[in-house]
């Protein structure tokens, strides 16, 4: 569809009018972006088996997660400082188990290749436990918070696509432990 130059607005209409200057006079000069200035964002997913003390509570031990990160710093030695959530299904008429962490990581690159770079990961997170009561009406639940500890051994392929193996320890309910392994792939 064809608008007239006033429909497009007057900032549209000048710049069409001043832009083949402003190629004349060489490149505009702007700011660096993102990931040139030391922060890198990451999105990871995640397929975890329940372990430890949580097959009490999940009725199917495969779970899903999602994260969110930032990495500061710069190489070989980078902190990364992670928000993410996990879910699995319940047991014998209880609802879903899930959980959120915030949590901060130093990772390693480990200077052995260009393409391909083996990393490893580790520190402490926050973990939000929640078990709803039942599957009719889940907003009626237990929650627990508690410190549990995250390592990820994997690879780097490139400067974005991370392919790694890790495991989510720490307490949820009763004093029941978590050991949660987990495959996951981070862009």
């Amino acid at each position: 569809m064809i608008y007239p130059i006033k429909a497009l607005g007057p900032g549209l209409a000048l710049l069409l009018l001043v832009g083949p200057g402003l190629q004349a006079q060489g490149k505009p000069d702007f700011p660096p972006s993102r990931s040139d200035d030391g922060i890198l964002y990451q999105f990871q997913g995640r397929v975890i088996r329940a372990g430890g003390g949580m097959e009490a509570f999940t009725d199917n031990r495969i779970g899903g997660g999602i994260g969110f990160s930032a990495l500061f710093g710069s190489e070989p030695l980078r902190l990364r400082v992670r928000m993410d959530g996990e879910g699995f299904s319940g047991k014998d008429g209880k609802g879903a188990v899930s959980s959120y962490g915030l949590g901060a990581e130093a990772l390693v690159f480990l200077p052995v290749g260009d393409w391909v770079t083996p990393f490893i990961s580790c520190g402490p997170a926050l973990q939000h436990w929640d078990l709803a009561e039942n599957d009719q009406f889940p907003a009626h639940s237990r929650t627990s918070n508690h410190l549990a500890g995250r390592v990820e051994l994997g690879l780097r392929f490139g400067q974005r696509t991370l392919v790694s193996l890790g495991v989510l320890a720490g307490r949820t309910f009763d004093g029941r432990g978590a050991v949660n392994p987990y495959v996951a792939v981070t862009f």
